[in-house]
Parts: structure tokens; sequence; C-alpha cells
């Protein structure tokens, strides 16, 4: 079992968000073997794995999703398996209620875990402008009138 999972059977919030953190930077990679370990999958299935975990759903999507194709580029047919179940269990990509894009969606999450937008800008590999436009758009469509609010919003979308 991998430390990923091991935090999640634990139900280690902190050390599934302190991996989530580290590994982060290298979702676009693949666990890759060596002479005694076999071939371990996309990065962004763990990050996706760790992200449904801490209730981030939007990001687990995107992660999942970006795990789907990079282990169909790696002809990983189990690994791809895997990460179309998962996208499954997340439902819809949108909840028909949501006014928010999935990109949107994703950075009003890590807004309300109350990260600044250079934060969220280096989390999703964004500019920081990008970012504040997507901040402005999330205010905007929910009618929200600064940040402290779109916390209290998301808090209300993914009860715990």
């Amino acid at each position: 079992m991998r430390p990923p999972q091991l935090s999640i059977v634990a139900h280690d919030r902190p050390a599934a968000a302190h991996l989530y953190e580290m590994l982060s930077p290298h979702g676009h990679l693949h666990v890759m073997p060596t002479v005694m370990t076999p071939y371990g999958g996309a990065v962004a299935l763990y990050l996706g794995d760790l992200a449904a975990f801490l209730g981030r759903s939007a990001s687990a999507r995107t992660h999942y999703e970006a795990a789907l194709s990079s282990s169909q580029d790696m002809h990983a047919p189990a690994f791809s398996r895997r990460a179309r179940e998962a996208i499954a269990r997340l439902g819809p990509p949108t909840s028909p209620r949501s006014p928010l894009s999935l990109r949107e969606a994703e950075v009003a999450e890590l807004v309300g875990a109350g990260m600044t937008n250079r934060e969220v800008a280096h989390r999703l590999f964004l500019s920081e402008r990008t970012v504040e436009n997507h901040v402005s758009n999330i205010l905007h469509r929910v009618g929200l009138p600064n940040r402290a609010a779109v916390a209290a919003w998301v808090s209300r979308q993914h009860p715990a």
C-alpha cells in the first residue's frame, strides 16, 4: 500500500493534506518501476484519491481525468479502469444547482480552504491574474460579496 492510501485508510486528514501538497507539483508524472517494484500508475490517480478523501471533489475529478488520460497513454488498463471507476463514483461533473464551471468550482474549493490567489495559482499551475478572474466570476455568478462568503458557500455545497 502506498503512503497516500495509508493516510486515507488511517483517516489521517493532516497527513493526507500534507501528502497532497507534496505530490501536487508532480501530478503529471508516473510512479515508475524499479527492479523490485511494479509500475505504480499516474501520480494524478493518487492525487485524486487524496483530494476525494479531503472533500475536494472538483480537484479530485480533475486529477482522475488526468490520470485516465495518462494511464491510457501508458497502456495501463488496470490504472485506466481505476480512474474511470473513481470518476464514476464522483457522479455527474457539476451539480445542476451549481452555476460554476468545473475550474471555477475547483478554485472556489481552494479559496474556501483559505488559500490566497497566489497559492491557488501555484497549486493549479495558473497565473495569479487567471485566478483573480475566476474568483471575480465566482463572486458574480453566485452573488457573493467576498472571499469569506465563498468559503461559507463552498461548505454549504459540500457538507462534511
